[in-house]
């Protein structure tokens, strides 16, 4: 059986990662692009992606400002290399589900050689138009829902400047990609029904090398920032959390061994656990006991936490480690408080040097 370690913290291990290699502005370009927009009722995914056709190889590809595009479809960044997409005026998803019902994304990076995604203006704005999928999923669990955005095996990527706002599922998913530099955006997604805006992760990152996350506000019910399986050389800074879990790693263990290393979180709020490790994730004590995982956690170091908890959770801090496996953490400088002034962080299998008073009782 295997069992799956899942964390939700505030700063992990750290290597200082590479340079991101982003596409210089001295790329020359070959042509600028506008596609041409139609009615709400129409689809401009199409003249989007054409627009790869043309502009896609070192060229520049232009949502002007003030201008709404609407999506049936996918937009496919195949055609692009080195080139520039630049969001000043609007994407809007249809807001009919049965269109989008088992696409992966509306936008699809794929085997792309140098890109960037951005607004050079702060107005651009991807609407994923989600209040539907957010109705429609809290009775049909088979409703297969599209990320945002999907980034697979692709180098040399840069996204900043603009707004994602409501997406039906994941804003940004990446996998087997190296080199993706994420900044200065802004991620909200907000139900006006009582269904909540679920599996809403704002950057969920998965067999990846050199990734950054920076200057980012993300307002969501899920996890804030998440690498997972298979992701090495990762730096988030500089992230405010709104409602989420907060930035966790994990979980880990679905497919056998998975590793995460080489990681720093660095400035951020609004985690939902000060610091938490569980080593058998979504599982009770009695499965826990039977099947006890081997996890290894080596080189952590959580440094100077501080601030006061909202008091949904009494113990500022749940760390529970694999009895089987290595607890190697070093908590430095920890002064979280719940609003009765307490500090309490609940333990188990944690070494004697970790630097905080332990109280039995850690779960998960």
């Amino acid at each position: 059986m295997k069992l799956l370690i899942g964390l939700t913290l505030c700063a992990l291990t750290y290597a200082a990662p590479s340079p991101i290699d982003i596409v210089p502005d001295r790329v020359a370009r070959r042509a600028v692009c506008t596609p041409a927009s139609g009615a709400s009722s129409g689809n401009d995914s199409p003249a989007i992606t054409s627009a790869f056709t043309t502009c896609g190889n070192g060229g520049t590809i232009v949502i002007p400002e003030g201008v709404t595009y609407y999506l049936k479809d996918s937009i496919n960044f195949t055609g692009c290399a080195n080139c520039d997409f630049q969001i000043e005026g609007t994407l809007k998803a249809n807001g009919d589900t049965n269109i989008w019902n088992g696409k992966r994304a509306f936008l699809q990076v794929s085997k792309v050689t140098g890109i960037k995604i951005r607004s050079l203006t702060g107005k651009g704005v991807i609407d994923g138009n989600g209040q539907n999928s957010y109705d429609r999923f809290a009775t049909d669990k088979t409703f297969s829902r599209p990320s945002m955005m999907e980034i697979t095996n692709s180098k040399n990527v840069e996204v900043y400047g603009f707004w994602y706002k409501n997406p039906p599922s994941v804003f940004n998913s990446v996998k087997d990609t190296t080199n993706i530099n994420f900044h200065n955006l802004k991620l909200s997604a907000i139900s006006k029904s009582t269904n909540l805006p679920k599996n809403t992760d704002g950057f969920a990152v998965v067999r990846t090398s050199y990734t950054v996350v920076k200057n980012v506000e993300v307002t969501n019910t899920d996890d804030c920032v998440v690498p997972k399986g298979g992701v090495e050389y990762f730096h988030a800074e500089n992230v405010v959390c709104n409602g989420s879990h907060g930035l966790s790693i994990g979980s880990l263990g679905k497919s056998g061994l998975e590793e995460v290393k080489h990681v720093l979180f660095k400035n951020f709020t609004g985690c939902e656990y000060g610091f938490q490790v569980q080593s058998c994730y979504n599982e009770d004590a009695t499965y826990c006991a039977s099947n006890p995982g081997i996890v290894s956690l080596s080189q952590i170091k959580v440094k100077n936490f501080a601030g006061k908890t909202n008091g949904k959770y009494v113990p500022t801090a749940n760390i529970n480690c694999s009895p089987a496996g290595t607890c190697d953490i070093q908590i430095v400088n920890w002064g979280v408080t719940t609003p009765s002034g307490a500090n309490t962080v609940y333990c188990a299998n944690t070494p004697s040097s970790l630097g905080v008073t332990c109280t039995a009782g850690a779960s998960g």
